[in-house]
């Protein structure tokens, strides 16, 4: 057994557990587990150790980054990569990268920014795998998911400077097929997405082989316009039975064919045959002709004629076959009237027919015809005149004025209920159709109570005793119940009666509708009174016009719309009567009417020129001169052709310019004018001719172009002689080029390319054939990414294509040893829109341009430059099913947009809205607005928007104004999708509002379930409310903490259950109630005394999940450029900070696997089971940097680490002092991730050493006597240090190293010292 030691020297172990950095408390004042001073070391509960180092990986990023992140995306075939790192530069360009091949240039269209320095704080959300981003001077953006081709390599060869990379043959087919022309335009169903350059080849048999008839076709315009029946018939003789007669069946046995040609689905007719009776196929015989077929209802019937017709469509690109020869002639028009303003005639009945050209020749020798005695006899326009040749649309002119003056009637009395008046016969007589004013106030308004009244026989007859004088037409109402010796038959209380008959003793009355009465004799003991003359309705003044009359002392009037008046009978007092002059409304001279109808002598009414209807006030018209113009044709000349534009058919047409202008005729019957109708043709047309249908209402109209597409000349009317065969489709099976597409409906092939060479086909659906095509086109940019040789990676232009490979300009020693992908470069990032919704033209808004291109032209000139770019895609709205939707654009400028799209009908001229796909900016004073940040809320009650604030907006004029509480949230959208608009509607729940924070919002961050916004000073919280229409609020706001916010955008971290930030009065922690200070007393004062306040803005943090702690990336004041260059670390899961660390110009950083670079493939791999930090080098043309890893930092550069305690008591007593003699660490050096598969850190043999400093003082006041560094080896027999030095009351310790080559770490040291004096 060995001997016992006896150890003179006393012993103390002091532990390094959970040590936290706390530079803010004086160093007498630490706890145990606290240090003073440090840099490059971390803590956990089993001691200190000096970090690990920074790692390049991946390739260098063109450039300076000034931000980066990182996350998953979808797989893609070939790519064992799924985690891309995003990054963007100073120069204003967007970079991504997987770590297979360089980093790949996804810059927006409208990039790159100038805008972008290392100031700049890019804000980034993502919702699954799509990250968004927000730089502070231009509208939010997004990367949007990969949706191209990519597959996995089988090959790669050079030969005669020509790279092909080869992969597994692909079959992708384009299916619903419809050839459009006959010269390769196709459409399609699937919507495969296509690409000009791609190769499709067409295999099959085509069974569609069956031509159409056209019948009863008629030309009907000047460029190739025509009508047409579209059905086929067939008339043959035929048994229906079962094959084998008798026995009923569904065998048709055709035996003779008169007309036409058979076809399946024809719906037979005849004798007893069933109703939709419809042929299913042919078995045997003539094709279309003699031969048994089947039908689809089971019935007998002996041989008899059967007729047999089907319905057929049109489609735009058919073949039609012109063949015959044209025999008719011209034919003379005879009896012709013009009959309006607008071209329109009349004539001898004969054939006439729409689009039929008309040849008008001779002179025009009528001469304008005056009009006398000329008088208005009505409100509406209607006059007479002396006999003379009339006609409706004649045009007349008025000029001068009348001679009359107004007048006033005397001696008015009222003599009817209906209207009639009489009056004293004035100078200037009475007309039908004159205008009298009424006015003034009526006097004798009461009514006279009659006396003494008996019925004096049995027809109305009565006497009375009072002294009133009655008269015809005045108004007597009865009131009273019954009684009296006599009776009026059929009385009611109350009643009114007209007087027929007047006087004084007596009078007689019938009702007031003239019919007459039934009296008995008697006594009448009712109450009769005598009601006062009356116009009822009658308001001071009120005009009336006069609708009979005998010329000079009775009229009747009406109310100026035409309505009777009804009158009570009388001389009413107080009134005036004033005749007023005939006139017209709207009237000055000269002025022409219209003619609108008309007696042919001596009546006429007329209207204005367009046909609008003419007020008038009667009388003669003395004094004016009125002249019925002669009949034309404004434009005409001897001799010119016209168009039929609409026609009865037989008496009756318009006629237009032969390019469709209306004419402008004088109505009337043109003498020396011949008219003969020209015979229909087609100029340029030769027996037979195959021409195009270009436009086409599917079935019963079409427009033929000739083979050069150009429009044909044409001359209307029904060719006789003359047959249009519509061709079956065909295109040859080959290879063929896809010249231009619209990516998703519509193709048209080449048998070369680029150059364009249309191969020949018949428009139509073509049946039984497939269409392949390459998964690349010839001249599209391809990406080789992983494979190895890596000289074949990079982006290259592909020049040959095939289902399964791709070349290349290049040469590269092959073969592939290792396998990679090919694939289609990665989409661009797409930024949304500042533009504004503009408004398409109503009439012709949307035209066709191209096969695959159409181009909208905006109502208004609403912009100064041209708003979209290629590459853009655009928004079309309120036009219709055809039209709406998003496209991508060819170009535009101030006043149209060009983009793909093929029309599915016709554009409705009804306007709609074109807007940014992605629409950002949706105020019309505003020309741009930016955010100073941009989140992602996934709201509990809507799913997903985004939210950005701190608005700043240049308005139309230039003016730039901050808008700095306000905050907008887009659209709801789904998991990795991107919202369309975060213009407010009515059918989302996009918004805009304030939020009461004291300064700027800066930025947001999610928790628990909620949103909060900060300011430098305070922090709101966005709540979800219950949701129940778009029209409801989403969000409530309110206040949740005033002295709390965040320094500036990025200042924040979220770990499992809480958010870590920074504002100016120290580092908290929120659990999304309650906010709570983790660095006062600790490293808060400390840390902003470190950090250049000139540069507060580049401060931004990060989770760190691998070490449970969160990190502030800081500029002290020795860094470049105020980028960061150390890193603060929290650890939150034993509440312990850690002494600053270095970085390399940090300028963003995220959380990442942890990559490693695989030799064999020659790319980085990650280990999807592990997790680090990733931070940007702020430097020009340098390689993100992997954070803990390896035993130096970037370019093998050491790493100087370092702990420090000082005032270090271990006696008891203040007053006493010790002699040190040895410290003993126990140190360990450690392995750097990922030595091993678990990527742990681990301890290891080495042969690394430390550096140990032990200082002491007599005072905690006075500073520690200087010792030099003692260098300890860690692979040792003997782990410790001696100490050389005097007796202290204090001691200092100091452990550290500077090394690239090992990591270390101390859990204890052990103190062995003598007291050595006790001052007491």
């Amino acid at each position: 057994m060995p001997k016992q030691i006896n150890n003179p020297l006393n012993e103390v172990r002091i532990p390094f557990a959970k040590m936290s950095f706390t530079p803010d408390v004086p160093s007498t004042a630490l706890g145990p587990n606290e240090y003073n001073s440090g840099q490059n070391i971390e803590t956990d509960v089993r001691g200190i150790r000096s970090v690990a180092g920074d790692q390049e990986f991946l390739s260098t990023i063109p450039g300076t980054p000034t931000f980066i992140t990182g996350g998953y995306r979808q797989p893609q075939s070939g790519k064992q990569n799924s985690f891309y790192f995003i990054t963007a530069t100073t120069q204003g360009y967007w970079y991504a990268s997987n770590g297979m091949s360089a980093w790949q240039d996804i810059t927006p269209v409208s990039g790159p920014f100038t805008t972008y320095t290392q100031a700049t704080n890019i804000t980034e959300a993502w919702n699954g795998t799509v990250p968004f981003f927000n730089d502070e001077s231009h509208p939010p953006m997004f990367w949007q998911e990969f949706t191209g081709t990519s597959l996995a390599t089988t090959g790669a060869s050079s030969a005669a400077g020509t790279t092909t990379i080869t992969f597994a043959n692909q079959n992708d087919e384009i299916t619903g097929v419809v050839i459009d022309s006959h010269t390769g335009e196709f459409s399609y169903t699937n919507q495969a997405a296509l690409k000009a350059g791609q190769k499709v080849t067409i295999s099959g048999t085509n069974t569609n082989t069956t031509t159409k008839a056209l019948t009863n076709v008629s030309i009907v315009d000047k460029a190739g316009a025509f009508i047409c029946d579209n059905t086929n018939v067939a008339v043959f003789t035929a048994t229906i039975d079962d094959g084998t007669p008798p026995g009923a069946g569904t065998v048709l046995t055709v035996t003779a064919v008169a007309s036409g040609t058979i076809e399946t689905g024809m719906v037979l007719t005849g004798i007893a045959v069933d109703a939709d009776t419809t042929i299913t196929g042919q078995v045997s015989g003539t094709t279309g002709g003699i031969g048994v077929y089947t039908v689809d209802i089971s019935q007998e019937h002996t041989s008899q004629t059967i007729t047999g017709t089907l319905e057929f469509g049109l489609t735009v690109g058919q073949t039609v076959a012109v063949a015959g020869s044209i025999t008719n002639t011209a034919t003379p028009i005879t009896g012709v009237k013009i009959v309006s303003t607008a071209g329109d005639f009349t004539c001898t009945a004969g054939t006439l027919a729409v689009g039929q050209q008309v040849e008008i020749s001779g002179t025009i020798t009528n001469v304008a015809t005056p009009l006398t005695t000329v008088q208005i006899i009505s409100t509406t326009a209607d006059f007479t005149c002396a006999p003379t040749t009339l006609a409706t649309g004649q045009t007349i002119t008025f000029s001068g004025s009348v001679s009359a003056t107004p007048y006033t009637l005397s001696g008015v009395t009222i003599d009817n209920v209906t209207g009639e008046f009489t009056c004293t016969a004035p100078a200037s007589g009475l007309a039908v159709g004159q205008v009298i004013t009424i006015a003034g106030g009526q006097t004798n308004t009461t009514a006279t109570n009659l006396t003494g009244i008996q019925t004096t026989n049995t027809t109305g007859a009565f006497s009375k005793t009072d002294a009133t004088v009655l008269t015809a037409g005045m108004v007597i109402t009865v009131t009273g119940a019954a009684g009296g010796t006599g009776s009026i038959v059929g009385y009611t209380n109350p009643k009114a009666y007209k007087v027929s008959v007047g006087g004084t003793a007596t009078f007689t009355l019938v009702n007031i509708d003239g019919s007459a009465i039934v009296t008995t004799v008697g006594t009448i003991t009712q109450t009769v009174d005598l009601q006062s003359p009356a116009i009822l309705g009658y308001a001071n003044p009120t005009n009336y016009f006069i609708s009979a009359t005998n010329g000079t002392t009775t009229f009747t009037l009406k109310a100026m719309n035409g309505q009777p008046l009804s009158t009570r009978g009388g001389t009413p007092l107080g009134l005036t009567y004033t005749v007023l002059i005939p006139a017209a409304n709207g009237y000055v001279s000269p002025k022409d009417y219209l003619v609108s109808a008309t007696n042919g002598t001596t009546t006429f009414t007329v209207t204005e020129m367009d046909g609008s209807v003419v007020t008038t006030q009667g009388g003669s018209l003395a004094g004016m001169t009125i002249v019925i113009k002669a009949p034309a044709i404004t434009g005409y000349s001897n001799p010119k052709k016209y168009q039929i534009s609409s026609t009865n058919n037989t008496t009756s047409f318009t006629l237009t310019e032969l390019d469709g202008i209306p004419l402008v005729t004088t109505g009337g019957t043109p003498t020396g004018l011949t008219y003969s109708i020209l015979p229909p043709s087609i100029t340029g047309y030769t027996n037979p001719t195959n021409y195009y249908i270009s436009a086409t209402n599917g079935a019963t109209s079409f427009t033929l172009v000739d083979a050069n597409d150009d429009p044909i000349v044409t001359v209307g009317g029904k060719p006789t002689g003359l047959t249009y065969t519509v061709q079956a489709p065909t295109v040859s099976n080959g290879t063929y080029f896809i010249i231009e597409t619209n990516k998703f409906s519509t193709f048209r092939l080449s048998t070369t390319f680029p150059t364009d060479t249309p191969i020949a086909t018949n428009a139509g659906t073509p049946a039984g054939l497939t269409y392949i095509y390459t998964p690349f086109a010839q001249g599209q940019q391809v990406l080789v990414e992983g494979i190895v040789p890596i000289a074949f990676r990079g982006l290259y232009t592909a020049t040959a294509v095939t289902n399964n490979s791709v070349s290349f300009a290049g040469t590269t020693a092959g073969p592939q040893t290792v396998a990679g992908a090919v694939s289609d470069p990665y989409p661009k990032i797409i930024s949304y829109s500042n533009i504004l919704p503009a408004s398409i033209k109503t009439k012709g808004g949307i035209t066709y341009l191209a096969p695959n291109i159409q181009r909208i032209t905006l109502e208004d000139s609403l912009y100064t430059t041209a708003p979209y770019l290629a590459g853009d895609y655009i928004l079309i709205t309120d036009v219709n099913q055809y039209y709406n939707g998003q496209y991508e654009v060819v170009a535009s400028t101030t006043t149209t947009i060009d983009y793909y799209a093929v029309p599915g009908g016709a554009f409705p001229n009804d306007g709609g809205t074109v807007s940014p796909a992605y629409s950002w900016n949706y105020n019309p004073n505003w020309a741009s607005v930016y955010a100073k940040f941009m989140r992602l809320y996934n709201t509990p009650n809507v799913g997903c928007i985004l939210v950005a604030g701190g608005l700043t907006a240049t308005e139309l004029d230039g003016t730039q104004r901050e808008y700095p509480v306000t905050v907008q949230w887009s659209q709801a959208f789904g998991l990795n999708e991107a919202p369309l608009t975060w213009q407010p509607t009515i059918t989302n729940v996009a918004n805009q509002l304030e939020v009461p924070l004291r300064g700027a919002a800066l930025d947001a961050f999610p928790a628990a379930g909620k949103l909060f916004l900060c300011s430098y000073w305070d922090t709101v919280v966005f709540s979800p409310l219950n949701y129940s229409t778009t029209s409801a609020p989403i969000l409530g706001v309110s206040l949740a903490n005033q002295g709390r916010g965040l320094l500036t955008a990025n200042c924040w971290a979220n770990t499992d259950k809480m958010v870590y930030g920074i504002d100016a009065r120290d580092i908290w922690v929120f659990d999304g109630q309650d906010f709570q200070g983790i660095g006062n007393q600790r490293v808060k004062n400390w840390f902003y005394d470190q950090l250049d306040p000139q540069y507060y803005d580049r401060v931004f943090m990060e989770t760190n999940t691998q070490k449970n702690q969160i990190e502030i990336y800081y500029p002290d004041r020795s860094a470049v450029n105020g980028v960061p260059n150390k890193m603060l670390a929290y650890r939150h899961d034993i509440d312990v900070w850690n002494a600053p660390r270095d970085v390399t110009k940090a300028t963003m950083a995220c959380e990442s696997p942890i990559w490693i670079y695989n030799g064999t493939k020659q790319y980085w791999e990650y280990n999807s089971g592990s997790r680090t930090v990733v931070y940007a080098n702020g430097s020009a043309n340098q390689q993100p940097i992997l954070k803990d890893y390896g035993y130096s930092f970037i370019e093998g550069a050491v790493i100087v680490s370092k702990f420090r305690r000082d005032n270090i008591k271990l006696l008891p007593d203040y007053s006493g002092k010790m002699m040190v003699h040895r410290i003993l660490p126990e140190a360990v050096n450690m392995g750097a991730t990922p030595f091993t598969v678990t990527d742990e850190i681990v301890i290891i043999p080495s042969t690394g050493t430390i550096n140990v400093r032990v200082e002491g003082a007599n005072s905690v006041g006075q500073q520690p006597v200087v010792q030099a560094a003692v260098t300890m080896t860690l692979n040792t027999d003997n782990p410790w240090i001696q100490v050389d030095q005097n007796a202290y009351r204090v001691n200092a310790l100091e452990i550290g190293n500077t090394s690239n080559t090992n990591i270390w770490m101390c859990s204890a040291a052990t103190w062995q010292y003598t007291q050595t004096e006790d001052d007491r």
